[in-house]
């Protein structure tokens, strides 16, 4: 209709009447809005973007369908289509992956979801959501009404610190809704080492999930091989520790955490460097400054009372600052109860909220 429209304008009248005749049909929808919507289909594409075909049902002869292999070289992208149906149809709406593996997550990221019209950033539009979790196929059935409603849904979000042999660590999430996140042992190949993963899902609200994480070496993530972690937070992560509601140091083979969506954090208590604020670090503190030697090795803290002069005596040593952030994440949960509490003697004035004056 969009090449249609182009010729359309640069006819004269009585060519626009026949054009009009044979047009009108196909592209006009909003001679009686009462009964005609649009819908907008958003995918976001995996890394294999050529496996993603789905069919749109809406009864009553409103079918659309995607051809096999119609996103090849889309990897990555988000693709937005939009149609129109009649209001009040009961759509079903089927994504399917020719390989079996889903949109979500052995490819990268992907997802689907419909909305009520063209506007795709407004959430109150929103008919159906998925995260891609699925196998083969996945069905979402949705109304065609400005006042649908669909379940709620809360992020979750996983943050790993891999430790010196990446390869060895998997992690999965599987609710009793049948959503099923896998990353196996060999997810994270050498190159990974000590770093940092984070992945949000988003999950149905009272569903029943089970987070399990897994080392096939049975050394876990701490403290041989690096100072590893895995830690879960309720919603999209704002800072450390302030949405965490579980956390894993040390472990063998496995270790789970059951939760149910959303994650309450009154099943989480850290204990923080504030000894009478629990979760309250002003993170972005400087915390102290580290003389660290070539290897980038701290030889010396601020702290501890070494001087900027004698750090850099040597000058193969740099002077480097640290902030409260560094702190709680890299250093203070990997200490023993005697050592927290010699180091809380160092930090406490400099990042808890009670010794700082806001401006």
């Amino acid at each position: 209709c969009n090449d249609a429209q182009e010729d359309w304008i640069f006819s004269d009248k009585l060519t626009q009447e026949n054009l009009r005749k044979q047009w009108n049909k196909a592209c006009c929808i909003n001679k009686d809005p009462s009964t005609k919507s649009l819908i907008t289909l958003a995918i976001e594409l995996d890394a294999q973007p050529h496996e993603t075909q789905w069919k749109l049902d809406c009864g009553d002869h409103q079918q659309f369908e995607s051809n096999e292999g119609f996103y090849e070289g889309l990897a990555y992208m988000r693709v937005i289509q939009t149609f129109s149906v009649k209001t009040g149809s009961t759509c079903d709406l089927t994504m399917f992956d020719t390989s079996g593996n889903g949109m979500c997550c052995a490819a990268w990221f992907g997802s689907y979801q419909v909305f009520y019209g063209q506007d795709i950033e407004n959430p109150s539009n929103l008919l159906a959501f998925h995260n891609g979790t699925f196998q083969n196929e996945n069905l979402s059935r949705f109304a065609v009404s400005v006042n649908a409603t669909i379940p709620s849904m809360h992020a979750v979000t996983v943050h790993i610190r891999l430790n010196y042999r990446p390869f060895e660590t998997g992690f999965g999430i599987q609710c009793d809704d049948g959503t099923f996140v896998n990353f196996g042992p060999g997810s994270f190949p050498a190159g990974l080492e000590m770093a940092e993963i984070t992945e949000s899902f988003l999950l149905e609200e009272g569903t029943n999930c089970r987070f399990v994480i897994e080392d096939t070496q049975g050394d876990g993530l701490c403290c041989d091989v690096g100072q590893g972690f895995a830690r879960l937070y309720a919603g999209y992560p704002s800072g450390y520790r302030s949405k965490v509601f579980a956390e894993i140091l040390r472990f063998e083979l496995q270790a789970a955490v059951n939760f149910q969506v959303p994650p309450t954090l009154t099943n989480y208590s850290p204990e923080s460097i504030c000894s009478s604020s629990r979760d309250m670090l002003v993170g972005d503190a400087i915390a102290g400054m580290y003389c660290a030697d070539n290897s980038g090795t701290s030889i010396g803290d601020s702290n501890s009372s070494m001087t900027k002069q004698e750090c850099l005596a040597d000058s193969n040593n740099s002077w480097q600052s640290y902030n409260c952030n560094d702190v709680e994440r890299d250093v203070w949960v990997f200490q023993d109860q005697a050592t927290k509490a010699f180091l809380r003697s160092w930090w406490e004035s400099k990042c808890c909220p009670e010794h700082h004056t806001f401006s």
